[in-house]
């Protein structure tokens, strides 16, 4: 063990002693005072007996709601089994993946998934549960970002609470194929869950394979400006292999507490080509291996006024990528990079006191990591190598105050506040702190606003991955304003520094119905960014201007080189209005009763109700800009209008997702749309233009198990589901051009979108 692990080991010792010192202190004491209330109505109601011998007895029982999250957030959204079986996925990783638009959030650094939560308790990782069937959930509870608080995360994403099913037994098998309708690409997927639950204890295992052909420029219908087609030595989309496999195991420990073990492993290869030499025909090819591991802990107490949770988790990633270019020995090029990561955390909720409105509760968490990242590049005979750690400590803590409102303002109050101190190894000391207010002046409409500043350190992602030379790639330079063959650049930046963030929430929640359960969501939030890292994915006027060392140029101008690394630009500041709007409803169900000699099922179905839900989500830009300089005098991107980060352009001021998802009897229809506006990108003779884009999926499910017809004739059809998939139904790509209609060879259509209209079946067998 290295001298960083040793010490990080140690300091955790330490810290998780002196915080369980504290948890079981806290236990105790809350322990102590509920025997004291307890003898205490023990004896008023023995006094009290004697002269109430002749009243009525009354007693009211209650039952805590299962699965309930900590502080006073009620749900923006709750998905019921009905709900849950109109989306068609097979896994919660699925379910995430359908719900993303649903559940993304315009605050964080990234857009990855949001916070999850089993059974309203923090898991050690989205690993331990994401391979977990949906047949095993009872509901779904979509929460606003300042719920993750209460959970010792930052208020940055949005929470989801799966809440299991008390008791079930569920093995299945799924197999998948799927191709674009234009042909060249086939992929093929099988995997297997088995999740047994059984109260708070659990049980899961699965393994996946998944496969995909390379996908070649000559398998679509490429034309360039020079008249040239599509080559068969370049590769749109790489071969892809992938395997998977994954456990968790929970086991119910003294006083309603719950461990939980969860490991997995996953290999991924991918074979991407990007050309050949005319002279002696060698192909170039990128191959590029990947294992990660994980492992994770999580320890959780049971219910009470002080609940904890301890988590720990390990990841080792190794990613190995070979760049063979035969034809110049000195770029052979080969990179190796491990990653590490040790993690630790420790939460506690605190219940202080019961007021008028609800409890006041107090959260604190506690955790440290220990991050390391090992390069090695050898390039021809010269070897290169780097290593980079980062050891974190961090404590916060999180207020929650629900008041009743002064007079004369009708309804409920709810106070937040929150801090948190992080000390980075190579970036010193970081704070974060926030404040917000939550307010309900009728039992239909809730208000919410929050502020947040945040210092942040770059990821060592970002910092520390080796540099990647990929020759030849399709570019356009902005500058000539033409296309380019020309070496891409990608990697880390070690320059990187702290960033400064601060933003600001006002939100509405309106629930004007119960049944159907209408939901209107209105988000407004506004952020402003110092030091904010990018990756810059077109070379345009402004960005060479303010980077000169990220373009390298022959004499004659021609474009050699393109560095993509991430850079830094002075500050980014980003305004936007989300708008949701759900209705769902339940479809009522005949209750089918089943003929004596029909084939035994081993669940009911029949009287299952049906479920109609209909969601749109409007995302309104209204100011996307990055000043790539200090001082007033740097250039300033306004991603609004003209200027441009992403190669599919600027960014759409409109982004509009609606979902159509209706099941009942067995039968599921998925109905996805999305459209984005258009945008354009100046360059210097003129601009170009990026049409709006709408694409159309489908998704058809059916269940066998409720056609006593089919199971008579075919009864291995039983606990068998099937799924039909069309993505892009109507083939649409986005068109980049000209003011003379032209289309840049580096922006065909596809180029873009080289799959376009895809169809994919599953096959789901329960057993």
């Amino acid at each position: 063990m290295t001298p960083p692990q040793l010490k990080f080991l140690l300091r955790c010792c330490v810290s998780l002693s002196v915080f369980s010192a504290f948890t079981f202190s806290a236990g105790a004491l809350a322990a102590q005072e509920g025997a004291q209330q307890e003898n205490k109505t023990e004896k008023e109601t023995s006094t009290d007996q004697a002269s109430e011998a002749n009243e009525p007895e009354i007693i009211v029982r209650g039952n805590l709601i299962r699965g309930r999250t900590f502080g006073g957030y009620e749900p923006e959204q709750v998905l019921l089994p009905e709900d849950i079986a109109a989306y068609g996925a097979g896994s919660l990783g699925e379910l995430v993946d359908l719900i993303l638009a649903e559940t993304s959030s315009g605050r964080g650094r990234a857009s990855g998934p949001p916070v999850v939560l089993i059974n309203g308790r923090r898991v050690s990782g989205f690993r331990e549960v994401g391979r977990y069937p949906v047949s095993a959930v009872a509901r779904v509870e979509v929460l606003p970002e300042e719920a993750s608080l209460a959970y010792g995360f930052a208020a940055d994403q949005r929470v989801l609470n799966f809440v299991l099913k008390r008791n079930v037994d569920i093995t299945t098998l799924t197999l998948r194929t799927g191709t674009p309708t234009e042909g060249g690409r086939t992929s093929g997927e099988a995997d297997g869950q088995f999740l047994k639950v059984d109260g708070a204890r659990r049980f899961s295992l699965d393994g996946t394979y998944e496969r995909a052909d390379s996908l070649l420029e000559t398998d679509r219908n490429l034309l360039f400006a020079d008249g040239s087609m599509g080559a068969t030595d370049r590769t749109l989309a790489p071969q892809r292999r992938e395997w998977s496999a994954g456990f968790s195991a929970s086991l119910g420990l003294p006083a309603g507490s719950v461990a939980t073990l969860s490991g997995s492993i996953q290999d991924q290869r991918s074979e991407a080509l990007f050309g050949s030499d005319p002279v002696t025909n060698t192909v170039f090819q990128q191959i590029t291996n990947t294992q990660d591991v994980v492992a994770g802990l999580n320890v959780a107490s049971g219910l009470g006024r002080s609940t904890w949770t301890l988590n720990a988790s390990y990841a080792n990633v190794k990613e190995a990528t070979a760049t063979d270019l035969a034809m110049a020995p000195a770029l052979i090029r080969e990179t190796d990079l491990s990653r590490e990561n040790w993690e630790t955390n420790a939460l506690l909720n605190q219940r202080l006191a019961d007021l008028a409105a609800g409890s006041m509760t107090v959260t604190a968490s506690l955790d440290m990591s220990l991050e390391r990242q090992d390069t090695a590049i050898l390039e021809g005979a010269a070897v290169n190598q780097s290593s980079i750690a980062r050891d974190t400590f961090a404590g916060g803590l999180s207020l929650e105050v629900p008041i009743l409102a002064p007079a004369p303002i009708p309804g409920e109050l709810g106070l937040n506040a929150n801090a948190e101190v992080r000390h980075l190894s190579d970036f010193g000391w970081l704070t974060t702190y926030g404040y917000g207010l939550r307010w309900k002046p009728v039992p239909t409409v809730r208000l919410l606003a929050s502020v947040t500043r945040e210092e942040g350190a770059p990821a060592l992602n970002d910092l520390g991955t080796p540099q990647v030379l990929t020759p030849d790639a399709r570019l356009f330079d902005f500058e000539a304003g033409q296309d380019a063959l020309a070496t891409l650049i990608t990697g880390g930046n070690p320059d990187l520094a702290t960033d400064r963030r601060r933003v600001i929430k006002l939100g509405v929640q309106w629930n004007p119905s119960e049944e159907p359960r209408i939901g209107v969501n209105v988000d407004y939030t506004t952020s402003q960014i110092d030091n904010e890292v990018r990756r810059f994915a077109l070379l345009t006027e402004n960005f060479e201007r303010a980077f000169p060392d990220r373009v390298t140029r022959g004499p004659g101008g021609q474009l050699l080189a393109f560095d993509v690394r991430p850079v830094q630009v002075a500050e980014g500041r980003r305004d936007e209005v989300r708008t949701a709007i759900t209705f769902s409803e339940r479809l009522k169900t005949k209750r089918v009763r089943r003929r004596a000699e029909g084939p035994p099922t081993k669940r009911r179905r029949s009287g299952r109700p049906g479920s109609l839900r209909i969601s749109a989500i409007h995302r309104l830009t209204l100011r996307d800009e990055a000043r790539l300089s200090e001082g007033g005098q740097g250039a300033v991107f306004d991603l609004l209008n003209g200027a441009s980060i992403e190669r599919a352009g600027g960014t759409p001021r409109h982004q509009i997702d609606l979902s159509l998802y209706r099941w009942k009897y067995g039968f599921g229809l998925a109905a996805a749309a999305r459209y984005q506006s258009a945008t354009r990108v100046n360059i210097p003779s003129s601009d170009l233009r990026f049409s709006d884009l709408a694409t159309f999926g489908l998704r058809v499910t059916y269940e066998f198990n409720y056609s006593d017809a089919i199971l008579a004739k075919l009864p291995f059809l039983e606990e068998t589901q099937v799924a039909f998939n069309v993505g892009n139904v109507f083939n649409q790509r986005q068109r980049v051009t000209d003011p003379q209609g032209r289309t840049p060879d580096n922006f065909l259509p596809e180029l873009l979108d080289p799959l376009g209209r895809s169809v994919r079946l599953d096959i789901r067998k329960r057993f």
